[in-house]
């Protein structure tokens, strides 16, 4: 990269600077045609004030303010008689207008070289002005010069500087690779060190540490799930087990033993219910059903669930009820399998967990970009400090876990919210539990 930007910077000051010396090159030679023209046009003039001698006479002023041969007259009358100037041979190849010859042709020596404008004054005598080309040859060498240092400097800037560079974005590399390779030996926690600056590396560093924050997340959910898996299965796996070697016994001594192979049987459930609850939550966390979303009409779906949990909640000595939205379509794009689910855990853990008498709410309402669904309870709620634990797999709100279920029901919601990029709220009804979930809107075609 430094050496990239060493030849690419090189590069540009070389075509930089030829393109200034042969522009400032052209300007020159414009500006000394200019000044030859100039005082052609003057010496003209004088002929035509003054005649012939007029002509001589300004010939003569010109050729005493000259230093040598830097400039050059001569004015020959119509017989080729010279008439005056400051060199008195000039050979008859030099056409009218402009053009460049050598000092040579002129009578001079020193390898001169002229440029010259010839014309005829009023057809009558020919004049010819020039000047030598060494007067731009000075300005010329020292438009190289400058040039040749300025292109030196340029190139030692453009290796100092590229190596400055290549070695600070080494360095911020080197970081990131070192912090890579401490992920790689089991550090989660390690991130790449940001600088503050808002450049391309700077956000390359911001995404991996995004990475890295999501990679520890999925590896601590792993352990935490891998424990509260042994956790919750050591219970009834040990039940299983006594309940086993109890029915052993009984059979060894010819005693009926229904009750406990029932009794294990319905161990074996609940370990079942419990691997397919956590299969079902991996295949919704895996998204593959996104792909199937269809408009899902909330309302009907709400309509839906009061016809299953009215009489269900009226068994359990509770009141369940339902709120449509306002508006006739509440739509949005999502799995309405997965969505009945959702509210189906929801109400059913309220139903479990409060008791007779209490109430259960469910409602619905849509804003312009946002269709809110809430299931609502006056039971006993759940602590503020514990709502972001209970979405965790397997975690319950009594310890002892002796209560039914697979502590999965919350697990499984917050997976389906998060498939349909939903946004779920636990909040205190005081009292009870609210929990609600915020779907993008499917805005629905204006026929036009």
């Amino acid at each position: 990269m430094a050496l990239t930007y060493a030849v690419l910077s090189t590069v540009s000051v070389f075509l930089a600077g030829a393109t200034a010396s042969q522009l400032l090159k052209w300007q020159l030679f414009n500006h000394r045609d200019h000044d030859i023209h100039n005082v052609y046009t003057a010496l003209e003039n004088s002929y035509g004030h003054g005649g012939a001698t007029n002509l001589v006479n300004t010939l003569h002023a010109y050729i005493q303010e000259t230093l040598g041969h830097n400039w050059l007259f001569i004015a020959i009358g119509p017989g080729g008689q010279v008439l005056g100037g400051n060199v008195h041979a000039l050979s008859l190849a030099i056409t009218p207008g402009w053009s460049s010859v050598d000092g040579a042709q002129l009578g001079l020596t020193g390898g001169r070289r002229y440029r010259v404008y010839s014309g005829i004054v009023r057809n009558k005598v020919r004049l010819v002005v020039g000047m030598k080309f060494q007067q731009l040859g000075y300005l010329g060498r020292l438009v190289q010069t400058s040039f040749e240092w300025a292109f030196v400097v340029a190139v030692l800037l453009a290796v100092v500087g590229g190596s400055l560079i290549a070695h600070r974005m080494q360095r911020r590399f080197d970081a990131v690779r070192e912090t890579m390779d401490r992920v790689s030996r089991g550090e989660l926690a390690a991130r790449v060190p940001l600088s503050g600056r808002n450049d391309d590396i700077e956000q390359l560093s911001g995404d991996l540490n995004s990475a890295l924050d999501r990679l520890a997340a999925s590896v601590e959910t792993m352990q935490q799930v891998s424990a509260d898996i042994a956790h919750d299965l050591k219970t009834p796996l040990s039940r299983l087990k006594m309940t086993i070697a109890e029915a052993l016994d009984k059979q060894e001594r010819s005693q009926p033993v229904a009750a406990e192979l029932e009794s294990a049987a319905a161990e074996v459930d609940q370990v079942n219910r419990t691997f397919n609850a956590l299969l079902r939550i991996a295949q919704i966390e895996a998204g593959a059903r996104k792909t199937a979303f269809k408009p899902v009409d909330i309302s009907a779906l709400l309509t839906m669930m009061d016809e299953v949990y009215r009489e269900v909640a009226r068994d359990a000595g509770q009141s369940f009820s339902v709120a449509l939205p306002a508006t006739a379509k509440a739509d949005i794009m999502g799995d309405r399998e997965l969505l009945m689910q959702m509210l189906s855990n929801l109400i059913e853990n309220s139903i479990r967990y409060c008791p007779a008498g209490s109430s259960i709410h469910c409602s619905a309402t849509a804003h312009d970009d946002t269709v809110r669904v809430t299931v609502a309870d006056n039971g006993p709620g759940i602590p503020e400090n514990e709502h972001e634990r209970v979405l965790r797999r397997f975690y319950r709100l009594e310890k002892s876990r002796t209560s039914g279920g697979t502590g999965l029901g919350l697990s499984l919601v917050k997976a389906v919210a998060d498939l349909h990029d939903a946004e779920l709220r636990l909040d205190s009804a005081h009292p009870g539990l609210m929990v609600s979930a915020i779907f993008a809107r499917r805005r629905r075609p204006v026929a036009t």
